[in-house]
């Protein structure tokens, strides 16, 4: 029981004997007494009582325009108002609940009924301050959470980096990549990674789905990849098949997984000299191959190759599959939550058969579609319309986490390619309106003709940038520059330079860089190209932009910079 004692009533009365008679009926409260409408509004503004007992019919401002005052402000408008009057029609009732009053008590005043209804209505006024107390702190404590959560997550992107737009796979091959990694939970537990390992001349990948929507599961996302990367990148050239039965062990031993707590995968790799496959999958989803209007699943449903999940038993051993790839294949890695794209319908989640069903039937219409407009394609017939796989690329309300890596293996082929030395033109900028003028010829009788004017500003600055931090000014060594269509609009600007450390380009919004002179061609590079990156040390500036029909960008999640990579060689 609470204690009430102390409590701070008002009682508003213009006939004396009444505010008496009151004030003795409760002793154990502090008590204070205004007779007229005016003089409660400023009593009440001067110290805020925990209840109000208000007479309606008063000189001046009467009681329903005291409780109508009281009720509009957000500092007054939580006291209950007890309503003591002698107007007992239901007229005069009904208005005073109508202007905010908590109850409704008849003169002559019956002390038992006053007693009993201002005791009932304290406590109930101190449990709402308690739930407003508890809300404010659940509402913090969520608040913390989130960041905690947002903090976790931003430690994975850390730990896996942000997956590229393209791996160069040899001189004349190059691997495209779109990723979508949609959470139906700020918890989620799917993770990937897409990173190009030079030592091994391998492009690593891995999509994992941890089990759960908690907020261990990003916890454990974390320590899982830790210890996959550890394996991965090590310089021991340990088979797949060694490093998934290693990270599975590990996982086991590490006292960090309850025994319900597990994780489906696939890890895959690709030899970029021979472009083969090799892939480990743990009671996961297979990879999906689109090759020539046909989609190969792998492992095939007559291959011995599926394995459990991570984390079930340490004694187990995995075995990996391999496969080759020609240019033209498309590869797609998803999580189960594909299969629930469907539910926003009537229809029940989609088999894997069912699926492979779906996405043979996009292919038939055009099966050399590129990976970038499949993908979208394909969630938009999942999902019955483009504005429900837009509204599923910001924010996904399926039952499941959504995740896909999708690729293509593209042959390097350039529409053009044009190598000036500037000393040919009248100035710099005369070479820079010579190529962009042949850029905007082909872009103008393509689907990017909409990012021209991007195209533009970026070409100016890559093109000065190889001028006159590669070139150094010399007039006489060529900048070339080439361009191609496929999954991207892409341009590839090369100096004869000997590079630079790209890495150490400051920031041209930050501290002292405000003025500095150097940074400013990247940073605006890095604002109107979709993706950028230097290869060659320095003497090659590779620049994307998306296809306009290619998954949406919306929403995008706080990006973390770091400019080491945990995992490159020291």
């Amino acid at each position: 029981m609470c204690d009430l004692t102390g409590s701070k009533i008002l009682l508003v009365d213009d006939y004396p004997l009444n505010n008496a008679l009151l004030a003795r009926a409760l002793p154990e409260h502090k008590i204070a007494i205004a007779t007229n409408g005016q003089d409660a509004l400023d009593m009440v503004a001067m110290e805020m009582p925990d209840l109000i007992l208000l007479d309606i019919t008063m000189p001046g401002i009467d009681g329903y325009e005291v409780c109508r005052r009281l009720k509009q402000q957000p500092c007054t408008r939580d006291i209950p108002i007890i309503f003591l009057t002698g107007l007992d029609d239901s007229a005069s009732i009904t208005q005073g609940f109508q202007v905010g009053g908590i109850d409704y008590i008849t003169k002559p005043i019956d002390i038992a009924a006053v007693q009993a209804r201002v005791k009932n209505h304290l406590i109930l006024k101190r449990s709402l301050e308690e739930l407003k107390q508890q809300k404010a702190l659940l509402e913090e404590t969520v608040i913390q959470q989130h960041l905690d959560i947002n903090l976790a997550r931003n430690i994975l992107k850390v730990v896996n980096s942000a997956p590229p737009r393209q791996i160069d796979l040899n001189q004349n091959t190059l691997l495209f990549i779109e990723t979508l990694n949609k959470s139906c939970n700020i918890e989620g537990g799917d993770h990937l990674l897409v990173k190009h390992n030079p030592r091994a001349n391998k492009t690593i990948l891995s999509l994992k789905d941890q089990s759960g929507h908690s907020v261990n599961c990003v916890l454990r996302s974390i320590i899982t990849d830790l210890l996959y990367n550890d394996l991965a990148f090590d310089k021991t050239n340990r088979s797949l098949d060694d490093i998934v039965t290693r990270l599975n062990q590990n996982i086991c031993n590490s006292g960090l997984f309850q025994a319900d707590e597990f994780c489906t995968a696939i890890m895959a790799e690709i030899d970029h000299q021979n472009l083969t496959l090799t892939y480990v999958t743990a009671g996961h989803p297979p990879i999906l191959v689109l090759r020539d209007g046909e989609v190969i699943s792998l492992p095939g449903e007559d291959q011995d190759l599926r394995n459990l999940p991570l984390g079930f038993m340490a004694e187990v051993g995995f075995t990996a599959g391999s496969f080759p790839l020609q240019h033209g294949d498309k590869l797609l890695i998803y999580s189960d939550g594909l299969h629930q794209v469907h539910t926003g319908s009537k229809y029940p989640p989609l088999s894997p058969q069912e699926l492979i069903q779906e996405i043979r039937s996009l292919l038939a219409d055009d099966p050399n579609i590129p990976v970038s407009l499949f993908i979208p394609s394909l969630l938009t017939h999942l999902c019955g319309s483009v504005a429900a796989m837009t509204a599923l690329c910001e924010h996904n309300t399926t039952d499941d986490d959504l995740s896909l890596i999708a690729l293509e293996v593209e042959a390097k082929t350039y529409r053009k390619t044009a190598s000036h030395c500037s000393k040919e033109f009248a100035d710099i900028d005369s070479l820079i309106a010579h190529l962009f003028k042949r850029i905007s010829e082909d872009l103008a009788v393509s689907d990017f003709a909409s990012i021209t004017q991007k195209v533009s500003i970026v070409l100016s600055e890559a093109v000065i940038n190889a001028w006159k931090h590669g070139n150094r000014k010399k007039t006489d060594q060529p900048i070339t520059v080439k361009w191609r269509f496929a999954n991207d609009f892409s341009i590839e600007v090369i100096d004869s330079g000997k590079g630079f450390n790209f890495h150490d380009l400051p920031n041209p919004t930050t501290g002292a860089n405000l003025t500095a002179t150097n940074g400013r061609g990247t940073f605006i590079i890095k604002k109107f190209a979709d993706t950028m990156a230097w290869r060659e040390e320095g003497r090659r500036l590779v620049l994307n932009w998306r296809h306009p029909l290619a998954i949406p960008i919306t929403h995008q999640e706080s990006e973390v910079c770091l400019e080491h990579d945990l995992w490159a060689e020291g």
